[in-house]
């Protein structure tokens, strides 16, 4: 039986970082809002970022379910989806209280969360009329 981080990375594979097309459309085509909301959800996927390292540090599972439960909020909402299903991963690893395996999630996503932040602000910078 292949491994969760197996099976997420072949699914992870199939999804773009950030769909930036269907972020576009869940604003109903409103580009200068979907980046006004891309600019929040970066700041809010980075506080995550530094609440998973915490949560793991100090070996507290509810602040870990907490971070990875609204990264993968965020993340869905911001049509970040291998961001969500690894969020989604650790979530459940809090719940589990399976700290160990929550770490090494954790320290893997790490990339995947600076990627997803770049793609957004890349979108942000933009100029008015290109998408």
């Amino acid at each position: 039986m292949p491994s969760e981080g197996h099976n997420r990375q072949a699914l992870g594979a199939e999804l773009p970082v950030f769909d930036e097309d269907s972020f576009v459309k869940r604003v109903l085509g409103d580009v200068d809002i979907a980046r006004q909301v891309a600019a929040r959800a970066i700041d809010d996927i980075t506080q995550h970022r530094i609440g998973l390292s915490e949560a793991l540090d100090s070996v507290d599972s509810e602040k870990l379910h907490f971070h990875a439960h609204s990264l993968k909020g965020v993340s869905k909402l911001m049509e970040c989806h291998q961001l969500a299903r690894c969020a989604e991963v650790i979530e459940r690893q809090s719940t589990n209280q399976i700290i160990a395996a929550a770490r090494k999630e954790t320290e893997s996503i790490i990339p995947l969360i600076n990627a997803a932040i770049d793609a957004l602000g890349d979108f942000c910078s933009k100029k008015n009329g290109s998408q």
